[in-house]
């Protein structure tokens, strides 16, 4: 695993944004092939965030980074994430990752 702290990955993430004017930056779990297990050389959700579940997708914009998963990996992502991310239930009441403000 990575020797970055979570905290540092995404705080570099945000400078790219800044420099290339993007408001935010979505990392699927999928690879280019839209599988659902990958290689360990596209495990990019995986080493950005820390969470290894199979389903999931990480949003980082200028103030948020948030990793959306379902039910099946609520236990396992609250125990991998570390405090710089919010883990986002896939649950109808809650906000789906198409509905995040990136401006806020």
């Amino acid at each position: 695993m990575s020797k970055v702290s979570p905290k540092h990955k995404i705080a570099l993430l945000r400078v790219l944004l800044a420099e290339d004017l993007v408001d935010g930056f979505l990392c699927l779990s999928e690879d280019s092939h839209s599988s659902e297990y990958v290689s360990t050389c596209d495990e990019r959700r995986s080493y950005l965030t820390g969470f290894t579940g199979s389903a999931g997708v990480a949003l980082v914009t200028r103030y948020d980074a948030m990793v959306f998963t379902d039910s099946r990996y609520y236990l396992q992502a609250g125990n991998q994430l570390s405090q710089d991310w919010t883990m986002m239930k896939m649950e109808p009441k809650d906000p789906t990752v198409e509905e995040v403000r990136l401006d806020e």
